[in-house]
């Protein structure tokens, strides 16, 4: 079973076509080839992104420059327009003066003759005495009835008070574990908690208590008293004052009415000059007036002019800074590339005109291991040499041949070790490999890992692309915003205003100037915001920036590591598995992964233009993504074979299994873990069966992704019992010392069992002879009872044969001497051996 075989291997791969040893070379020299192609693209790019950004960071100094300029000259055009304002109201104010005395004179003038307007006087009454005749009464006095108020002592109720009265309820109160307490029905579900029963006062009320007492009160009554009585009229003449005895015209109104009559006549005369000065003055006002709100007007122009200015002076010197910090980080990465990519680039200037086939060799691969029963791993020690450098120095490294491992994945990965031992040196290699490890993905990963890595790349590399495509269009939402904001209002006001008034056509001037102003400072502005969403994006991607599982530097190389990337899982897709609507699409990625890179290197780019750029690429991935094929899962065993058969030897053995996938599948059949190579369906048939092929039996079923195996199906290949030595009968002496001896022998798998059974005639029943469990049966000192017959039983887990009975004769005692044949079998199984060997086994 090989459970005890160690066996040691020492040896050498050979090269040439085909062998192992030329299909490293091959994917070393290829990753060379890659590695300096894209070491050399990096330093170009790199070099480009400098360059730009050095450009756009002069280009937006030039524009600052001119900026502050401007902000000069519009400071001095508003302290001009200050000025003329301060004069033109200085005239009005002069002119209001004048205005305002001449029409003060004026109106005293009007005001004299509203005051002076003679007046119809009105008669007043003039006081005197004025005498009647009249009567005036007499009276009597005689005893009557008077009201009058006794006191009186009476029982009344007096004005209550109240007791208090409260109200209480039973409810079941509950305890939680933050020791809050909480009416049982209205405490949080699912928390801890103590509950227990309390009265507690629901609400109080005020009863009111009355009661009387003696109280002493007014009650009205009368009493007799003396009264007067009107008794008669006597005839008199009564005389009283009173204040209108005669009306007479009011006397003051006679005197002002003189008065006023002599000041109209003496004032007449000054009123006409007055009223031709105020309406000289009234037109030098109005012009005044009109005069300092047009210096008002281009004062607020020339503020609003050096206040766009001068946002736009602030706004380029915070552009100013951000692209500095872009044109630093710039130059920081471009550094760190040349530091990351100089060792691969020595392989570049080398290898590009030989076709870098003379920049290394393979002298060698040897191998020493200790086999065992299930080998995971081999340890090859290669010798290689770097051609470039012209030390001739030879290196040798071990590296395992992981067997769980595709040879693809094997090869990647010593590759990866012959390159970081030969041509990194000591110096730079922690570097070099932190810069591999983070731009590469690994390749010790199953299939499935890697189909999963690949399909999350993709969905990183949408997202990444999506990112661009957001920022852009945020951008440019909010330009379009300030563009409507900045323009519409003077077509409006035009169209409802009076185009007639003098002061509304000079506001709806300054409206025009400031909207051509803000358009002019938006354009300028748009001018500055591609270049500034570069320097965010150059920042943003700079330090240890990734596009998915990937590495990259700067917006310029996360932009060039994308599209590689995904062009090479592009590539590593079979045909078969692409969409009509990719394959129509693909011939177009080339050109627009290039104008997806100038996004970092231009400059002078309109957003919308930037978004032009980023649409194809995105329509490329979206159709790419749809497909899916990263995506897979690895398949799923539907059908599976029976976990146990059991076959007779010689008979045809057929299992079967299905499993389902969305992949192309390929099956192979494994016996103890070990495959079977010339069965690669879905169903094994193996004829005519053997011992040797009783094992466990596994179905696999794989595609790309990975694979699905099927529960073990024991086999166990067996063989009926079958005599080939049967028992002999037998004829020895009563007593006899060396016994009656019996063997037979039967071929069987699983090997058989023993059983022998007597009967002393053919009319008795058969027993089993007790404690007789092998194929020979010997009788010490046999007697009388044990006369008769006798038969041998092979039997296992499948069946059982008997032979035919033999006799045991037993004769009266007589010396004799017997020889009995001996015979020895030996099987081997799964090996060889010499005719030595076999001599050791019989004998040792």
């Amino acid at each position: 079973d090989w459970q005890d075989l160690e066996l040691t291997v020492d040896g050498s791969l050979l090269s040439g076509s085909g062998s192992f040893v030329e299909s490293l070379s091959e994917v070393v020299t290829n990753k060379l080839r890659m590695l300096a192609e894209s070491a050399n693209s990096r330093r170009g790019v790199a070099q480009m992104s400098l360059d730009q950004s050095g450009k756009r960071l002069l280009a937006v100094e030039d524009q600052y420059n001119e900026a502050v300029a401007n902000v000069s000259l519009a400071e001095q055009r508003r302290n001009s327009a200050n000025e003329r304002v301060n004069e033109a109201t200085m005239r009005l104010q002069q002119v209001e003066r004048q205005f305002n005395d001449s029409r003060d004179e004026l109106q005293e003038l009007v005001d004299i003759d509203k005051r002076c307007t003679e007046e119809v006087c009105r008669d007043v009454c003039m006081p005197g005495e004025v005498c009647r005749n009249c009567s005036m009464p007499t009276f009597i006095e005689k005893t009557g009835k008077c009201p009058i108020t006794v006191k009186e002592v009476r029982n009344i109720r007096v004005p209550p008070f109240f007791v208090t009265r409260t109200t209480w309820i039973f409810v079941t109160q509950c305890r939680l574990e933050n020791k809050q307490v909480c009416i049982k029905e209205d405490c949080p579900v699912g928390v801890d908690k103590v509950c227990y029963g309390k009265c507690v006062p629901v609400f109080e009320s005020r009863l009111p208590v009355y009661y009387w007492r003696m109280v002493e009160v007014d009650v009205p009554s009368f009493e007799n008293c003396t009264v007067q009585i009107y008794n008669s009229s006597v005839p008199s003449t009564c005389c009283e004052n009173v204040t209108c005895a005669a009306r007479v015209p009011d006397p003051s109104c006679v005197r002002n009415n003189a008065d006023c009559r002599a000041m109209r006549q003496r004032e007449a005369g000054d009123a006409q000059g007055v009223g031709d000065e105020a309406r000289e003055l009234f037109q030098q006002l109005v012009e005044a007036r009109r005069n300092r709100s047009l210096a008002q007007t281009a004062k607020r122009r020339a503020g609003v002019e050096y206040e766009i200015y001068k946002q736009r002076v602030d706004q380029l010197a915070m552009s100013l800074e951000r692209l500095q910090k872009a044109r630093d980080n710039s130059e920081t990465v471009y550094d760190r590339t040349l530091e990351e990519v100089e060792p691969i680039l020595r392989i570049y200037e080398s290898g590009n005109d030989s076709g870098y086939q003379n920049v290394f060799s393979i002298n060698g691969v040897t191998f020493n291991t200790k086999l065992t029963n299930s080998p995971t791993s081999l340890a090859f020690n290669v010798v290689f040499q770097n051609l470039i450098d012209n030390s001739g120095t030879e290196y040798r490294e071990s590296y395992l041949y992981i067997s769980t491992q595709s040879e693809a994945v094997n090869l990647e990965r010593m590759a990866d070790g012959i390159i970081d031992t030969a041509f990194i040196g000591d110096s730079k290699r922690s570097t070099w490999l932190q810069t591999r490890l983070r731009r590469q993905t690994t390749t010790d990963l199953t299939p499935r890992q890697i189909f999963a890595s690949r399909c999350t790349h993709i969905s990183n590399t949408q997202l990444f692309f999506a990112e661009i495509q957001a920022r852009l269009t945020e951008i440019q939402e909010n330009i379009n915003t300030s563009r409507e904001g900045a323009g519409g209002l003077s077509e409006s006001l035009s169209e409802d205003g009076p185009q007639e008034d003098e002061e509304f056509a000079a506001y709806l001037d300054l409206i025009r100037d400031y909207e051509d102003l803000s358009m002019e400072a938006l354009r300028a502005l748009e001018s500055t915001i591609f270049s500034e969403w570069q320097a965010s994006m150059e920042f943003l991607y700079s330090e240890s920036g990734s596009v998915g599982e990937v590495g990259c530097d700067g917006l310029a190389d996360c932009l060039q590591t994308s599209t590689d990337q995904l062009l090479n899982l592009i590539d590593l897709t079979p045909d078969s598995q692409l969409s009509l609507e990719f394959i129509s699409l693909r011939p177009s990625f080339p050109l627009a992964a290039k104008r997806l890179l100038e996004l970092a290197l231009l400059s002078n780019v309109s957003i919308q233009e930037g978004l032009a750029r980023v649409d194809p690429i995105i329509e490329i991935t979206t159709a790419y993504a749809t497909d899916n094929y990263w995506c897979n899962e690895p398949p799923v065993m539907i059908t599976e074979p029976p976990p146990e058969v059991n076959i007779s030897l010689g008979a045809t053995l057929r299992l079967s299994c299905e499993a389902e996938s969305n992949l192309p599948l390929t099956y192979y059949w494994m016996r103890g873990g070990n495959v079977l190579p010339q069965f690669t369906t879905n169903e094994l048939v193996l004829a005519a069966v053997q011992r040797q092929d009783s094992a466990n039996y596994t179905c696999v079923a794989s595609n790309p992704v990975g694979t699905a195996e099927s529960i073990d199906t024991s086999v166990t290949v067996y063989e009926l019992p079958q005599f080939y030595l049967s028992p002999e009968s037998v004829v020895t002496y009563f007593g006899d010392g060396n016994g009656a001896w019996f063997a037979c022998n039967a071929s069987a798998w699983p090997y058989p069992g023993w059983r022998w059974y007597h009967r002393s005639s053919p009319e008795s029943d058969w027993t089993i002879v007790e404690g007789e469990l092998t194929n020979e049966l010997l009788i010490v000192d046999p007697q009388v009872e044990d006369e008769g017959m006798y038969a041998c039983e092979a039997f296992n887990y499948h069946g059982s044969v008997r032979s035919e009975p033999v006799t045991l004769t037993l004769l009266p005692f007589t010396v004799s001497q017997h020889q009995f044949p001996l015979e020895f079998s030996v099987f081997i199984s799964n090996g060889t051996c010499t005719a030595e060997d076999l001599y050791d086994s019989l004998y040792s």
